[in-house]
């Protein structure tokens, strides 16, 4: 819809300013011949998100979203349906294992081949089948291995991010705690006749900004900042703050319209 609306506009180029997912959309849009000039990434989670996995995965209980967002709520009474105490959190999960940008927002090959997100008896699992749809750890369901497949075919078509110094930038933060492994025991422990086998997902050192880890955002699995493209660290910012935070709007007027 993106590349059409360009296309219809009959524009020479675009400047694309995006946020979180919006930064799939532009990709996808620039791999179909949108006419993109310069694009301004604000957290966007080019190699995924492990939280993503956390919330599909059945088992899990839920640390990723949920949690996220009862630290953002105004009221007790909010947290409290947040938390768990309500059939909230099982219904916001049934629906979130119906959307499709829920599996494109898990990491894909590029990021686990680099990273493992699961630690199985503290042997690292890398790949997308071996993580998503082989061992005890997969996403069981035949409608979720459907949606798994068709979402890291879309991902693998968005390619490695393109761009140079002049025409890309990265906004991002890195300094936050964000969940990004976990651990899986084959004999697991058992607590009132029920048996646990997933250990809490804990920051693999890598952070970010509570939900997009630093590597993702930044479209690099180096641990390095010599990227060809231009880049913004903004500290102690979460995901959902980050487009109006003064230092991203400064960095991006900078970008537009260079002295």
């Amino acid at each position: 819809m993106l590349a059409e609306f360009i296309k219809k506009k009959n524009l020479d180029s675009v400047d694309i300013i995006c946020h979180s997912m919006g930064g799939f959309v532009t990709r996808a849009a620039y791999q179909q011949g949108a006419r993109i000039n310069r694009t301004a990434y604000i957290v966007t989670p080019h190699y995924g998100n492990p939280l993503s996995y956390f919330e599909l995965n059945p088992e899990i209980r839920n640390v990723g979203f949920s949690d996220f967002y009862e630290k953002g709520a105004m009221t007790d009474d909010v947290k409290y349906i947040i938390s768990g105490h309500t059939d909230f959190e099982k219904k916001l999960n049934r629906l979130y294992r119906k959307w499709p940008s829920a599996y494109e927002l898990m990491p894909d090959d590029i990021y686990l081949n680099n990273r493992p997100m699961i630690y199985s008896d503290r042997q690292p699992i890398r790949g997308t089948n071996k993580t998503y749809l082989e061992n005890e750890w997969r996403l069981h369901q035949e409608d979720m291995q459907h949606n798994v497949r068709k979402a890291m075919k879309f991902k693998e078509s968005l390619g490695k991010l393109h761009g140079n110094h002049y025409d890309t930038l990265v906004i991002y933060s890195n300094t936050l705690e964000t969940l990004d492994t976990i651990g899986y025991s084959s004999t697991g422990i058992t607590i009132d006749e029920k048996t646990f086998h997933f250990s809490p997902p804990f920051d693999y050192d890598q952070k970010g900004d509570s939900i997009v880890v630093t590597h993702s955002a930044t479209g690099s699995m180096s641990d390095s900042h010599s990227l060809k493209y231009r880049h913004k660290s903004i500290h102690n910012v979460i995901h959902t703050k980050l487009p109006n935070n003064n230092e991203t709007i400064q960095e991006i007027q900078e970008f537009l319209n260079p002295q």
